[in-house]
């Protein structure tokens, strides 16, 4: 494809930290080529500069254009609780008088979901099995301002990944089982998470959040 995006690429684990990155010297394209364990990870895509702009190098705001992303999955996953059987989750998003909420509904299977916003798009990806609507994909969601996010995984050991996100509110209802939750590079208001019955846990990292409120969570 056409592009001027000089691409570097960044690996990081669940908690945000930097696994590794690439950034070839006379490519515009990158690639990462390691081997890792089950569990969830997250990429960054950023235009770079190169050289001298008044020569013949260019700035970071000339960096710019399409993208797209390919790997390679060996193996399958498990889910904890019920040998990796997985359900549905039901995801909705409406604007009602300018307040744009997500709202994620689970059933009493184990459910893991990943909520992810960059450049403008709401993505949320079914992991593990779990499925979205009945789907195994759905379609990234066009989105500005701050979010309203409301999940409710139900019963199982359920998982939720949150990355990027601006919200106003985030609330989280675990339900009963082994659950997590993940806040990874978060701008939230407020947060509130209800764990539920079962040992669950909650990681908040590089996020900012001005106000939040945790109950049956250690």
């Amino acid at each position: 494809e056409n592009t001027m995006l000089d691409i570097q690429l960044a690996l990081f684990d669940s908690a945000g930290g930097l696994i590794e990155s690439s950034n070839p010297a006379d490519l515009l394209t990158a690639s990462i080529n390691r081997t890792l364990t089950a569990g969830t990870y997250f990429l960054k895509i950023e235009g770079v500069p190169k050289g001298d702009p008044l020569a013949t190098g260019y700035n970071d705001y000339g960096s710019l254009g399409q993208y797209r992303i390919t790997g390679t999955l060996n193996g399958s996953g498990g889910g904890g609780g019920g040998g990796g059987d997985r359900g549905n989750v039901l995801v909705t998003y409406r604007v009602v008088r300018a307040t744009k909420t997500l709202t994620l509904t689970g059933d009493t299977m184990g459910n893991k979901v990943t909520v992810s916003l960059a450049s403008g798009k709401i993505t949320v990806s079914g992991v593990d099995g779990t499925k979205l609507n009945g789907l195994e994909t759905l379609p990234s969601i066009n989105h500005t301002g701050k979010l309203v996010l409301n999940s409710t995984l139900g019963e199982g050991d359920d998982a939720i990944t949150v990355m990027g996100v601006d919200a106003s509110t985030v609330s989280l209802n675990l339900g009963g089982g082994t659950d997590s939750a993940i806040l990874t590079l978060c701008n939230v208001q407020k947060l509130v998470v209800n764990g539920g019955p079962g040992i669950d846990s909650l990681v908040t990292t590089s996020s900012t959040i001005k106000k939040k409120t945790v109950t049956q969570v250690p």
